[in-house]
């Protein structure tokens, strides 16, 4: 499992609303077999969340090798 923490802040992430307060997100690569519903369960948020945070478009369909930013709780 590849993961680093970062720090980044709404405008950084791409997401409109928000101000300048910076969020520390996990940088997690994708590998294969892996599910956003997985990975919610397994670092306490929700596939909603992950798919606002990642820009996603089709929820059932992320590529491995691919990063995501997970928020940390």
């Amino acid at each position: 499992m590849e993961e680093t923490i970062v720090t980044l802040t709404d405008a950084e992430v791409g997401l409109a609303e928000g101000g300048a307060e910076a969020k520390k997100y996990i940088r997690y690569r994708i590998v294969r077999g892996d599910t956003l519903s997985h990975l919610a369960r397994v670092y306490h948020t929700t596939v909603d969340e992950l798919v606002r945070i990642n820009h996603i478009k089709d929820k059932n369909k992320i590529i491995a090798g691919h990063y995501l930013l997970i928020p940390v709780k």
